[in-house]
């Protein structure tokens, strides 16, 4: 009797061990939201979203919270960061990029040990807000865990997603920062944004090809027929002025002219043709005065030789 109380125990002991040691199922996985005013406007579709999931979610967001809000509520749930964390803050005071570079690095240094951080950009709406952004992606670089999701650019070229203000969310917004967080989270899924492009570089100048291009010989052309050139006589314009048609001169040149000479000759041909050129008239007025010279001095010659043999004459006795 003793023996068998002793193996009923020992069966109770043993199945008592083994519930223990049993697995209790998979543990549930759970996210914790953590933001400002522009999250906060899609608190319902993604709580709805993680809890039909299977996840659990604590979503955390205020009206107004500044980054250092942020990170004193990221620490108020230091139990519940076993699995993924989902910020969204510098809104309310990223316009100074230095200090709040700061706050980010805090926050991301405390959170090393949370296995998944999402941090979501900041729709740039203001001046300060691709500073703010940039300084995110630079810290989150020196952290393996933490993923950046970029709502700025997969918002950009939307319409009808925020406010007027640029920044809230309308029902649209929502929507779609709950597929970009959800999917991120739960389906690692991260879209990859193409990098905003830079400045266009020059064109690069190709130097010209070394070898040169094969050579034609040209082609020898036949020789060209030059036109027989004619020379036409260049008629020299008339210096001399034509002499008028007038009887009246052409009687008087003729009673200066004799006419027994060349000179006078030619000269009356000339009035009588009805013209004269100076050139002509000259010679002709040359020529008939040397006659009419060499004519006096023949008269005065033989005149002065009749004189003297008729003094001769006299002389002679009877």
């Amino acid at each position: 009797m003793r023996r068998l109380l002793a193996l009923l125990l020992t069966c109770v002991l043993g199945a008592v061990c083994l519930t223990w040691a049993a697995p209790s199922g998979a543990q549930q996985r759970s996210v914790v939201v953590v933001g400002d005013s522009v999250i906060l406007g899609a608190q319902g579709p993604m709580v709805a979203a993680f809890s039909n999931a299977g996840w659990g979610i604590n979503f955390d967001a205020a009206v107004s919270r500044s980054t250092s809000a942020g990170a004193a509520a990221i620490d108020s749930h230091w139990m519940e960061l076993t699995d993924s964390l989902v910020i969204n803050l510098g809104a309310n005071d990223a316009g100074n990029t230095a200090a709040y570079r700061q706050k980010v690095e805090q926050i991301l240094s405390s959170t090393a040990g949370v296995p998944h951080v999402y941090w979501l950009t900041i729709r740039e709406v203001r001046d300060y807000y691709p500073a703010a952004n940039q300084a995110v992606r630079e810290v989150a670089a020196g952290h393996p865990n933490v993923t950046v999701l970029d709502w700025n650019a997969a918002t950009a070229g939307s319409t009808g997603l925020t406010a007027r203000d640029g920044l809230h969310l309308t029902g649209s917004g929502a929507a779609a920062m709950t597929d970009l967080v959800f999917g991120a989270v739960v389906n690692s899924v991260v879209p990859q944004i193409a990098p905003a492009p830079g400045p266009t570089p020059p064109p690069e100048t190709v130097p010209p090809a070394t070898t040169p291009p094969a050579t034609t010989p040209p082609e020898t052309a036949p020789p060209t027929s030059l036109p027989a050139t004619t020379v036409t006589p260049t008629t020299l314009p008339e210096t001399a002025t034509s002499l008028p048609q007038s009887t009246t001169s052409s009687t008087r040149l003729g009673a200066v002219l004799p006419k027994s000479t060349a000179g006078g000759k030619r000269m009356e041909q000339a009035l009588d043709s009805g013209g004269v050129d100076v050139g002509s008239a000259l010679g002709w007025t040359l020529g008939g005065g040397f006659a009419l010279v060499v004519l006096l001095l023949a008269l005065g010659g033989a005149a002065l030789g009749t004189w003297a043999l008729v003094g001769a004459g006299a002389k002679q006795p009877e």
